[in-house]
């Protein structure tokens, strides 16, 4: 199952691995572009699938652009439906040594679902590209599974040195997903805060995203404007808006403006 704590090996190691879980995080809650139709279907029908057939899938797309949401609401799909599932963040995986991936990796191939996130932080490190070729082998030998990894670029550049795993991650299907357009962001902010059980109206999510340019600030700005609300005993008011707002953006602008 996947957790939210770090995992522990045999000689009691702490490795925080997995990925946390925010709030409006799911599958749902993913907002879909055009150019992230194919990654998100082939996703979610990966997932359903995933006790009758294997498939691999290679994910790759810049930061921003939804790979680690998609990652963790495919996990959490898979455990509303029973499975046993796994996912790792690779880029804290690179911080250890091979004896700890290996402890990490043992018996992973026969789960349900696995999922490896930021795999590039590996590549260029001959000994973790080896164990994950190791577990992309012994998953070969599984009847069903869906096993996918997340990349900042296609298999040939992420830099990895290992030909035969180059050759892997080339074997299955791969997609990429784009960054969402800005006129998407009030949607998504909406979806988000729906899934955490609360209601942005589309008036306060268009006036946060008319003065944030990527979806982590919009995100950023979002929970903050929650936990000030929530505070201040206080509803989502242009007012407390444009005040979060400000906290947050002000002197970024005020320098972009000097410039």
């Amino acid at each position: 199952m996947a957790k939210n704590s770090s995992e522990i090996t045999e000689s009691g190691m702490q490795l925080p691995l997995t990925l946390s879980f925010g709030a409006g995080i799911s599958m749902d809650s993913f907002c879909v572009c055009p150019s992230n139709v194919a990654a998100y279907n082939y996703m979610n029908e990966s997932v359903n699938a995933a006790r009758e057939e294997r498939r691999f899938l290679y994910l790759y797309g810049p930061s921003g652009s939804g790979k680690t949401h998609l990652i963790k609401g495919a996990t959490l799909r898979a455990e509303a439906m029973g499975m046993h599932a796994t996912v790792l963040d690779m880029a804290k995986v690179s911080e250890f040594d091979w004896d700890s991936m290996y402890t990490m990796m043992v018996g992973v191939e026969s789960y349900d679902v696995i999922l490896l996130d930021n795999i590039d932080a590996i590549a260029g490190n001959s000994n973790l590209e080896a164990e994950i070729f190791s577990l992309y082998n012994r998953w070969l030998g599984e009847p069903s599974g869906f096993l996918a990894v997340a990349s900042h670029e296609s298999p040939t550049k992420s830099g990895f040195g290992k030909r035969d795993l180059i050759s892997r991650f080339s074997s299955g299907v791969t997609l990429s997903v784009d960054c969402l357009p800005q006129e998407m962001f009030p949607e998504m902010l909406m979806r988000r805060e729906k899934a955490k059980g609360g209601i942005l109206p589309a008036s306060r999510a268009e006036q946060i995203s008319r003065r944030v340019d990527n979806i982590r600030d919009a995100v950023k700005a979002v929970d903050l404007i929650d936990d000030t609300s929530i505070a201040n005993k206080k509803g989502v008011t242009k007012n407390l808006v444009n005040q979060v707002l400000d906290r947050l953006f002000k002197k970024e602008e005020d320098k972009r403006k000097l410039f």
